[in-house]
């Protein structure tokens, strides 16, 4: 009987507490003007109890406050001219927000710099080029960017703007060059490739056949392509099991593979202008 008497009494005195108390924020008190540089004094408004206040100042500065009651006063120091709207809202045991607002003489913020581009890759048009006869060397990448393009042969320029960007070069010899694209500061990335230049004078390759060893061939055993013809190209290989390769020069041209599942497979060659021809076979990997 004691107990159930204790209880009804416990469950009356919390009816007659009512739930915790909860402070509110309910303004920002701050000059309305001031000078870059010079401290300002932010009062928040409001009833206890307070936990904490959060303040966001307008300007990217936001701070949480540890406080009991309200009125609190804040100091902050702006760096730069502008009209900022301040916030502060309630946190924790503590509710609702309020603003004010404020001017501020002094230079404004500067505009945030542009991010640097960056250099990608090197394309070229035609992909074999001829002696005596220009070839497009295209420079790809993000936003704009400043940059040394060295030919391989010797030669070199810089170049600037938005990429992409076109450059126009002769080489007098024929021959293979690296092509190398340098980006400078705070331009970044890179990149590089060779180049066939082939001679004019002569007629453009040709791929004619294609010749694989052994044939058939076996799980993981080295195997030859070989890819025959005339002239100097840029050929592609596919070994037709998803991968391949380019090289470049005189044919014949000489690729090794390994096959890491068995079936029956396409092998194929063909090259890029000015050469022509085409050529396949069927493999069977055991």
């Amino acid at each position: 009987m004691n107990t159930t008497l204790t209880s009804i009494a416990c469950l009356i005195g919390l009816t007659l507490m009512g739930p915790p108390q909860r402070g509110t924020v309910k303004g920002v008190s701050v000059t309305r003007s001031g000078r870059a540089g010079q401290q300002i004094a932010v009062d928040v408004t409001g009833t206890s109890p307070c936990g904490a206040v959060n303040i966001d100042y307008g300007d990217g500065t936001a701070i949480t406050y540890a406080t009991e009651r309200l009125p609190i006063t804040k100091g902050h120091t702006y760096e730069y001219g502008g009209t900022y709207t301040i916030k502060a809202v309630g946190m924790g045991n503590c509710a609702g927000e309020a603003t004010g607002r404020i001017t501020i003489s002094g230079p404004p913020r500067p505009p945030a710099a542009e991010p640097a581009g960056a250099i990608t890759a090197v394309n070229f048009d035609p992909a074999t080029a001829l002696v005596r006869r220009a070839v497009k060397i295209t420079v790809n990448g993000t936003r704009s960017c400043a940059f040394d393009i060295s030919f391989g042969d010797g030669n070199q320029q810089r170049v600037s703007g938005a990429l992409p960007q076109s450059v126009e070069h002769t080489y007098a010899v024929a021959d293979e060059y690296p092509v190398v694209v340098s980006p400078i500061a705070p331009c970044s990335g890179g990149a590089s490739r060779r180049l066939q230049v082939a001679d004019s004078s002569r007629t453009p390759g040709s791929v004619t056949r294609v010749d694989v060893s052994p044939a058939p061939t076996r799980l993981g055993v080295r195997t030859l392509v070989v890819v025959s013809g005339t002239g100097a190209c840029r050929v592609t290989i596919d070994f037709g099991d998803g991968e391949n390769v380019v090289l470049s020069g005189r044919l014949p041209l000489r690729a090794y593979h390994s096959y890491s599942y068995d079936g029956t497979v396409y092998v194929s060659a063909w090259p890029e202008d000015p050469c022509d021809g085409y050529a396949d076979l069927q493999l069977v990997v055991r």
